[in-house]
């Protein structure tokens, strides 16, 4: 009885203070890139389900630990960050909605982007998400009207262009290899860059160095398909930017940051703990949560098995 007048207690604290509703989401996605003559820099969507209306919206990209563009938007919808002397390279974008009554909730994603000597680029987005859609009044179900069964059409002749390669790989490792098919015999394969990476006449991809490949093929007829594969460093490890924080009972959550080493590579976060969740929890996306005064360490595992360690010390409130 005693613990659960104490949680109750710290549930009247949180929402008195404002720091954080359970309820609230932020949701960050819909990432581009975008160059204009005077400006560079990514475009995406933001919105927030749960917690007061109205919102405010805290978008913040960094690169290599180092923050390269904020911006700050009243309304969901539409938001360009300008990121000056945008590079190829891996890309941190938070979105954080702030609620009326001052409480926050995160979204994040990671972005790997690699800018073609043309003019145009390519990006691979993890993480992030849509806000999920209102559950729309069923209709009632009309009764079907029997239809004539029709008669099939003959299967078209294929046109150039049409061809289907598998899988599409997107992005990988250097010396990753992988057997490409095409929806057809007798197909010719080709790489734009055999430094990057190199296909042999099975399909067979070997990825060499870092960079932007397109791999196509093509057939006699003038058919062809093709798939760009964006080639990054291996994983070697992980830290936290900041491996101790303070936090306040109370307080608002911590956003823990992750930097890959090296910084131009792509990983995800498969886990996440903590070593005490009488003291603080932490959710899939590093957001850590103060539920008591003490000491915790919340720790992060790549997918591939690379960890990183954050001790986070949660004080009470000055009176």
């Amino acid at each position: 009885m005693k613990r659960l007048l104490a949680v109750l207690a710290l549930v009247l604290l949180l929402i008195s203070l404002g720091a954080a509703a359970d309820d609230l989401k932020a949701y960050g996605y819909d990432l581009w890139a975008f160059a204009r003559e005077d400006d560079k820099g990514f475009t995406l969507h933001v919105d927030a389900r749960g917690g007061t209306a109205p919102y405010t919206f805290d978008v913040s990209i960094t690169r290599g630990g180092v923050t390269v563009g904020s911006a700050r938007g009243a309304n969901a919808g539409k938001v360009d960050v300008s990121v000056p002397g945008l590079a190829s390279g891996l890309y941190y974008v938070t979105t954080t909605a702030i609620d009326a009554n001052g409480a926050t909730a995160n979204d994040a994603m990671i972005a790997s982007l690699v800018l073609g000597s043309d003019g145009g680029y390519s990006l691979f987005v993890r993480g992030g998400g849509s806000p999920p859609a209102p559950t729309p009044t069923p209709e009632p179900t009309p009764e079907p009207t029997p239809e004539p069964t029709p008669t099939p059409d003959p299967t078209p002749t294929p046109e150039p262009g049409e061809i289907v390669i598998t899988p599409n790989v997107g992005s990988a490792y250097i010396d990753d290899t992988y057997r490409l098919s095409a929806d057809r015999r007798g197909v010719t394969w080709r790489s734009s860059d055999k430094k990057i990476a190199t296909v042999s006449k099975n399909g067979v991809v070997k990825c060499k160095k870092a960079g932007e490949v397109v791999i196509t093929a093509t057939d006699r007829s003038g058919a062809w398909g093709s798939i760009s594969i964006s080639v990054v460093n291996r994983l070697r490890s992980i830290k936290f930017k900041d491996s101790k924080i303070k936090m306040t009972l109370g307080g608002n959550n911590a956003a823990l940051l992750v930097i890959p080493n090296p910084s131009d590579t792509l990983f995800a976060i498969d886990q996440w703990t903590s070593s005490n969740e009488n003291v603080a929890v932490v959710d899939e996306h590093g957001l850590v949560t103060a539920v008591g005064v003490g000491k915790a360490k919340i720790r992060a595992i790549s997918d591939t098995g690379k960890k990183a360690t954050c001790t986070v010390t949660v004080v009470r409130p000055k009176q």
